[in-house]
């Protein structure tokens, strides 16, 4: 029982679902959602980086912390005047949450200081109170912070002790080409992204998991082989984590309907399936494709993931690196236009062409 809000419903153990972006964090907090024992916040609640901003400690006054995360963090999406939709799908219905009930909850929580650890189980109670769940028992709860906690995995394991942290891999060319296709989409216009910025946040991922990976504690998952063979990758996960096997693991929810992913391609699904397995050079350039296994080299060998390009001639590799690595950030700094860096990222194939013909001259 909450010492503080009087409420009965305990919480055994918690699990925190990690990984750079366009990983396949969503995908799996969708499946781990439907658990007849467990209890998911239905999205990236990124309650360490957030506590951290509102209170700047381990401790927080109640008021200024329901302040906070009812402004500032996804909570916002359960008002009944909003229609935002957290996943970009327009498919989420937070209907059956009753925000009064919620706020309410909050309020009513004693004006004292509260524990990092004890005010995101009093967010959980607030959100079982909301939704009607008056299950006094919960075997784990989930949240999915995704890469922002990164930063927060040792202030995790000091908050919850027993926690399990999981962490979803990709192949980083899907990644960066999902992320391309998804900033094409929005803004019409990629050469002006920084290619570097999302590979340095997944090598930051890659750092974490080789540092916590292989511990009773840290599971390292990835994302090719959830969509491949869900149910042997749920059931491992599921025993993992202390819980017995649920066949609504297997269908994607939030808050008990289906949800159909946030693909940046707009693609909808009804149940994990390999033909979530985009391919590994989708929206990228030639010399994007060879940059990401130049620069992460070492995260394809860990994780068995192809390398096309081993052999790429020495000339084209130090361009690779001379372009990506320093000239292209300092002129998309100094402002040159999408369209030129974009015509010098594709400058290898450029290279294979001129080399092409001049092979067919002879």
């Amino acid at each position: 029982m909450s010492v503080k809000s009087g409420q009965h419903v305990q919480f055994r153990n918690h699990a925190f679902i990690v990984g750079s972006l366009k990983v396949g964090t969503t995908l799996l907090l969708s499946l781990l959602e439907g658990h007849r024992d467990a209890l998911a916040f239905p999205f990236e609640l990124k309650y360490h980086k957030l506590f951290h901003t509102a209170a700047g400690g381990a401790l927080g006054k109640a008021r200024d912390l329901n302040a906070f995360f009812l402004t500032e963090s996804k909570f916002t999406h359960f008002r009944k005047d909003l229609h935002d939709d957290p996943y970009n799908t327009g498919m989420l219905d937070f209907s059956g949450v009753d925000y009064g009930r919620l706020t309410g909850y909050l309020d009513a929580l004693p004006k004292e200081d509260y524990q990092r650890s004890e005010y995101f189980e009093e967010l959980a109670r607030s959100y079982m109170y909301a939704t009607g769940d008056s299950r006094e028992m919960i075997s784990c709860l989930i949240e999915k912070p995704g890469n922002h906690a990164l930063d927060y995995i040792d202030t995790i394991y000091q908050d919850f002790p027993g926690a399990k942290i999981i962490h979803l891999v990709r192949d980083p060319r899907t990644t960066l080409s999902s992320a391309k296709n998804a900033v094409m989409k929005y803004n019409g216009v990629w050469g002006q992204y920084e290619p570097n910025e999302i590979l340095e946040k997944i090598l930051q991922g890659f750092e974490v998991a080789r540092k916590y990976g292989g511990t009773e504690s840290y599971k390292v998952i990835r994302y090719e082989d959830l969509v491949a063979r869900p149910r042997e990758v749920v059931e491992d996960l599921l025993k993992w984590l202390g819980l017995p096997w649920d066949e609504n693991c297997l269908r994607p929810t939030f808050l008990g309907r289906t949800w159909q992913g946030n693909s940046s391609s707009d693609t909808k699904f009804q149940a994990p399936s390999v033909d979530r397995v985009e391919s590994p050079t989708g929206e990228l350039t030639a010399g994007e494709d060879k940059w990401v296994e130049i620069r992460l080299a070492r995260y394809l060998r860990e994780y068995s993931y192809s390398q096309r390009h081993a052999d790429m001639p020495v000339l084209e590799r130090a361009w690779m690196i001379v372009w990506f690595g320093c000239l292209r950030p300092l002129f998309r700094k100094v402002g040159w236009t999408a369209s030129k860096l974009v015509r010098l990222d594709r400058y290898p194939a450029y290279i294979k062409k001129w080399k092409q013909k001049r092979a067919r001259r002879r």
